[in-house]
């Protein structure tokens, strides 16, 4: 019988295991299971998008940007982010390098692809429009005004807080459990304004689309590349190694 809450050893252990089974994945399912988690944290960010649109208060919108990943720690998804756990299982030679970095890799295209076609359909489907519209720009600018170390710092806190989540969430059982310990990490996270990879590659190209002034090489140097390199610090390296030091070395 499952206990309803693993001790940090425990779930070390669950989560290594966890990594041993994303990368015997076929390519197709990594890719495609890599779209959906991509559409979902997008699902999230438009919800985010419509209430700051609605002057709703900052911390309505970071309690609404969680349904993303809630359905991906539910339903099975992919997504980069949280994926960085699987250093775990890197650390202890469950998985190579190579199976490694090729899981990670093919994940991060996916989570891409079910950005954009998000941003896409959005634009399409005209919910982009008038206050929306301006303030989807107006985000896309913020985040491709700060620095290369700004957004490297705020990648690190924020990749620290979803690992936590998604190691919250492997401890728990049950569907409110896991939800509550998804949810309660990631409106922090977006509520204090640190930068998720996966979510700024829905937010920057649906501000372009809704005709912010961001070329391309902007929105992947100026954002995309430092935050996703301190995702990978904060959620590949640091939590992984802290840990194993911890309970397992």
């Amino acid at each position: 019988m499952y206990k309803q809450l693993l001790n940090p050893e425990e779930t070390m252990d669950v989560i290594s295991d966890k990594s041993i089974h994303k990368t015997k994945l076929t390519l197709k399912q990594k890719l495609i299971q890599g779209i959906l988690a991509g559409a979902f944290i997008a699902f999230g960010g438009q919800g985010y998008v419509m209430s700051t649109a609605l002057n709703m208060p900052k911390l309505i919108g970071a309690a609404i940007f969680p349904i993303g990943l809630i359905l991906i720690v539910m339903l099975g998804a992919e997504l980069f982010t949280g994926n960085n756990l699987m250093t775990i299982g890197l650390i202890q030679k469950k998985i190579t390098r190579k199976s490694y970095i090729k899981s990670l890799s093919v994940v991060y295209i996916g989570n891409l692809i079910g950005a954009l076609i998000i941003a896409l359909m959005i634009n399409f489907s005209s919910l982009n429009g008038d206050y929306i519209g301006l303030t989807a720009k107006s985000i896309a600018l913020s985040k491709v005004n700060i620095t290369f170390l700004e957004a490297l710092i705020r990648g690190i806190l924020c990749n620290i807080i979803v690992v936590l989540a998604v190691w919250m969430a492997f401890s728990a059982d049950g569907l409110v459990a896991k939800s509550l310990a998804s949810w309660m990490p990631v409106t922090f996270f977006v509520f204090v304004g640190f930068e998720h990879s996966i979510a700024n590659m829905f937010f920057i190209p649906l501000g372009i689309l809704s005709g912010a002034d961001i070329s391309i090489f902007e929105a992947f140097f100026n954002n995309i590349l430092p935050v996703t390199l301190g995702n990978f610090i904060g959620g590949g390296i640091i939590i992984p190694y802290l840990y194993h030091f911890v309970y397992l070395k």
